[in-house]
């Protein structure tokens, strides 16, 4: 299996972010930035002409993304780059979930029910989801044991044979897949892997006796120019 984790484009809080230094204003599901709108569709553009930015011509064979907003938008144009629409998985969100914060406390928050991801995103498939948002539970508190069974679960879906999978995920949760896929501590305040808004990391698992594990590149952003580069 080759596995592409690619981090969604800019969105307003990670603009926010960088304009003040503070979550102050923040969205619980932000959108993508016109910065991150632009990025998205320059990725886009980029994997429709070369799909593997290591070795030309080889397509994608599946491609997921996270239920958050940022995620969609971003996977959907790299659907329209390599002719594949997107999939659900949820499990692969950002560490924390759907929050806000409320007298200085972390509160979570519905997220967008069935019905709103439809309207939203009419060619992708939301029936998994019901009335109720999807998300509606407190902020997660520890996202390794999520980490843990969603590295397990791509193995079990993808590892024995030669599919090509890529996954539009979060930033945070990069660093504890990182962590999952060589054996490694990594998290706030311990290691800490960067990972530019579509960048795109590739890791290799081999069949052999013993399987092996390959970092063939890591947070490639060669399809932005400098000035959408976060």
């Amino acid at each position: 299996m080759r596995f592409y984790f690619i981090r969604h484009a800019q969105s307003s809080n990670n603009a926010l972010y960088d304009a003040t230094g503070a979550e102050l204003g923040r969205s619980a599901d932000p959108e993508l930035s016109p910065i991150g709108q632009k990025q998205a569709v320059a990725l886009g553009d980029f994997l429709s002409r070369n799909n593997d930015p290591l070795e030309g011509g080889q397509r994608f064979t599946h491609l997921y993304c996270s239920t958050m907003t940022r995620a969609i938008q971003t996977a959907l144009e790299v659907g329209r780059g390599t002719g594949l629409t997107p999939v659900i998985w949820e499990e692969w969100h950002e560490t924390g979930g759907i929050w806000l914060e409320q007298d200085g406390v972390q509160v979570g928050q519905p997220g967008k029910n069935r019905a709103e991801l439809e309207e939203r995103f009419p060619t992708m498939d939301f029936s998994m989801y019901d009335a109720q948002g999807w998300w509606n539970r407190q902020p997660e508190t520890d996202c390794a044991p999520r980490a843990e069974q969603a590295w397990a679960n791509l193995l079990e879906r993808h590892s024995n044979n030669h599919d090509r999978v890529a996954i539009v995920s979060h930033g945070h949760f990069y660093a504890h897949i990182i962590g999952q896929a060589f054996g490694l501590e990594l998290g706030r305040g311990k290691n800490w892997f960067m990972l530019n808004n579509t960048g795109i990391t590739r890791i290799d698992l081999l069949e052999t006796e013993h399987q092996s594990t390959e970092l063939k590149y890591a947070n490639r952003f060669s399809h932005l120019p400098l000035e959408l580069l976060t």
